[in-house]
C-alpha cells in the first residue's frame, strides 16, 4: 500500500509552509515549485519522486521547514534526500567561487537530482525572461551561474547516460539565457 502524500496534499503542504512569502514578481512563492512540477509532468519527468521533490524543493532553503518535518508529513527518505540534494548548503560561502561549490555539490549526483536542478533553473529563467523581474546585473549573474552549473551537470549527465536528454533540454534553456544576456548587453551599452 502506498502511503505517500498525494500531489494535492503536497501542494497544500507547500502552501502552508510558504504562506505569506512572495516571489519578486508579487506572486505567492509556492507558484514557482508548482510551475516546476507542471513542467515535469508535461515533459516526461513525471515519476512521483521527481514531481514531489520539485514541489518541495524550496522548503528547506526558504522556510523554517526541516527534513524531519518532511518525514513526519509522510514523505519517504528518498524524496527527503532529493530535496536536501538541491538545497543550498549553509556552508556555501566557504567555497572560493560558485563553480567550486557546484562541483562539490553536484559531482556524482543522482539522475533525479540532476533533473530537479535543471527544471528549477529553467523555470526560474522563464520567469526572468517573461517578467523581467530583476535588475539587469542580477539577471546576467543568474545566467552566468547557470552556465557554470550546466558545465558540471553535463558531465554528470554523461556518467548517468542521459546526455542526449540533457542536450535536448539545453535546446530549450539556452535560447532563454541568450535572450536575457542580450537584454543585459543592450542595457549595459546604454548605461
Amino acid at each position: 500500500m502506498n502511503n505517500n502524500p498525494s500531489y494535492e496534499q503536497t501542494l497544500e503542504f507547500i502552501q502552508k509552509w510558504h504562506s505569506g512569502q512572495l516571489r519578486d514578481d508579487g506572486q505567492p512563492f509556492w507558484t514557482h515549485p508548482h510551475k516546476c512540477f507542471e513542467y515535469a509532468l508535461n515533459n516526461k519527468h513525471d515519476n512521483y519522486e521527481i514531481c514531489t521533490a520539485l514541489l518541495l524543493h524550496d522548503l528547506l532553503e526558504d522556510t523554517s521547514c526541516v527534513s524531519k518535518d518532511l518525514l513526519d508529513a509522510g514523505y519517504n527518505q528518498y524524496i527527503v534526500n532529493l530535496v536536501e540534494s538541491v538545497t543550498h548548503s549553509s556552508n556555501k560561502d566557504k567555497y572560493p567561487n560558485k563553480f567550486s561549490y557546484y562541483k562539490d555539490k553536484f559531482t556524482n549526483c543522482q539522475y533525479d537530482t540532476l533533473w530537479i536542478k535543471l527544471i528549477d533553473r529553467l523555470c526560474n529563467l522563464k520567469d526572468i525572461e517573461q517578467e523581467n523581474i530583476w535588475d539587469h546585473r542580477r539577471q546576467y549573474q543568474y545566467c552566468q551561474d547557470t552556465h557554470l552549473l550546466l558545465q558540471i551537470l553535463f558531465l554528470e549527465s554523461i556518467k548517468l547516460g542521459c546526455e542526449y536528454s540533457f542536450s535536448i533540454f539545453l535546446e530549450e534553456l539556452y535560447p532563454i539565457m541568450d535572450k536575457i544576456m542580450l537584454r543585459y548587453n543592450r542595457h549595459d551599452k546604454k548605461s
